[in-house]
């Protein structure tokens, strides 16, 4: 009798697990889980470019002294770092999600695998870099062009902006201060990557999936 129940219960629970997995693979499943993290990601990015600019313009003209860091170049942190992270840590979350929309649907393809390309690189990398103890200009140019491509659609001169800071983000990757650091040594490998996405979805004229 106890065996019958316990046979019972793993059969259910195999069940209910195979119900889960196949509503995963449900496309009506999968394309709400695409409107609401493209929604949310969407009004996210708006809501952050103004002080995303706000602090990129402060971080210009008042950047921070390196000479006066504490152990290996970390600086403490001020409280425009810790408000900037506020602005800047949903772009892993979006991209697991997004990731698992992409491969769900199996469409794939040359904007398959640049956005597979860039959504894996970024997840491994970024959450190094969102949790910093400082953030200069040239750190939030990347997150400020990024979202200014959501408000100023298939605008080529913010699309160019956009280039041109992950281009300046890779400087000073490598700049004397950074790239002894072991989250920018892997920034600074992550960027090919990185690149060779861009430049897939630029030549496949990747929108969206």
């Amino acid at each position: 009798m106890v065996l019958a129940n316990l046979t019972q219960d793993i059969v259910l629970e195999n069940t209910k697990q195979g119900n889960i997995f196949e509503k995963l693979l449900e496309e009506e499943f999968i394309r709400q889980v695409k409107y609401y993290n493209d929604s949310i990601w969407y009004y996210y990015s708006i809501a952050t470019i103004i002080p995303l600019a706000i602090f990129f313009i402060y971080r210009l003209f008042f950047p921070k002294d390196f000479s006066q860091s504490v152990t290996k170049n970390e600086l403490k942190p001020d409280i425009w770092d810790r408000i900037v992270q506020i602005f800047i840590f949903y772009g892993p979350v979006y991209y697991v999600f997004d990731l698992y929309v992409y491969i769900a649907l199996g469409q794939y393809g040359v904007c398959f695998f640049a956005y597979t390309l860039h959504h894996i690189t970024s997840l491994v990398f970024l959450p190094s870099l969102i949790y910093l103890n400082y953030y200069n200009w040239w750190q939030l140019s990347v997150p400020l062009f990024h979202a200014c491509l959501f408000y100023f659609k298939d605008n080529f001169f913010i699309e160019v902006c956009y280039l041109l800071s992950v281009v300046l983000f890779h400087y000073g990757v490598r700049s004397r201060v950074c790239r002894d650091l072991p989250r920018f040594k892997l920034a600074h490998k992550a960027l090919f990557f990185i690149y060779t996405a861009i430049i897939t979805m630029f030549l496949g004229q990747c929108r969206d999936m």
